[in-house]
């Protein structure tokens, strides 16, 4: 005479459809939120890592391109003045993107490619001292600079304001407090030295430097 089998139960709590206990939803579903908020919060820093990481680019693109410019013109750095912008002196002979000129972290809406003609670009020259852009490294030649590894070019300045019809544009940054700070919390910018070396600096650090001669920003 054949047994019959008793029934088996299922665990208390376990569905026969999904096999899993309500402990086990609700642990995967708390994983899946801490991971969804360490991705959120990590966000921004990975979103400034990226943005630093492209202008450092940038900016040693734009080195390149001085550097082309100088070798071209009789050891020259690109004119600045009211009657031409350095910029427009390497773009498009010496450099064949307008991005270039553009930090991903600039958000006044005018550094879109196609605006850079317009003189709506991210970085600018120091040294300018309001009377005069003479101060600045531009207009000279490379010859006459003993500490290129000190020289600052230039820093990052984002403005609305700025355009190639307004005397100012050729200018800014001009001076350390008008510099932007857009990278690593908004505490830092990048200045392009005229060896080509890029550097990441606080206001206090660049003033510092400035008054130790680690950093000469007027010629």
């Amino acid at each position: 005479m054949a047994h019959s089998r008793p029934l088996e139960h299922a665990p208390m709590g376990r569905s026969r459809e999904s096999g899993l206990t309500l402990i086990e939803v609700f642990v995967s579903v708390g994983i899946i939120l801490i991971l969804a908020t360490m991705a959120l919060t990590g966000l921004p820093a990975v979103t400034d890592q990226r943005n630093r990481v492209v202008c450092m680019s940038n900016l040693r693109n734009i080195s390149a391109a001085i550097s082309a410019y100088s070798a071209s013109n009789d050891g020259n750095m690109p004119p600045n003045n009211s009657k031409t912008s350095w910029w427009k002196e390497l773009y498009p002979n010496y450099c064949s993107s307008k991005a270039i000129f553009a930090c991903p972290a600039d958000r006044t809406g005018f550094t879109k490619p196609e605006d850079i003609i317009k003189g709506k670009l991210s970085y600018g020259p120091l040294g300018w001292d309001s009377a005069s852009n003479s101060k600045s490294a531009f207009n000279k030649k490379v010859s006459r600079f003993t500490n290129p590894t000190q020289s600052v070019i230039l820093a990052e300045y984002f403005s609305k304001n700025r355009a190639v019809d307004n005397m100012n544009a050729w200018n800014y940054p001009g001076t350390v407090a008008n510099t932007t700070y857009p990278h690593q919390g908004s505490t830092k910018t990048l200045l392009l030295f005229l060896d080509g070396h890029v550097t990441s600096e606080t206001e206090d650090d660049i003033r510092e430097k400035i008054r130790i001669k680690e950093i000469i920003n007027s010629f």
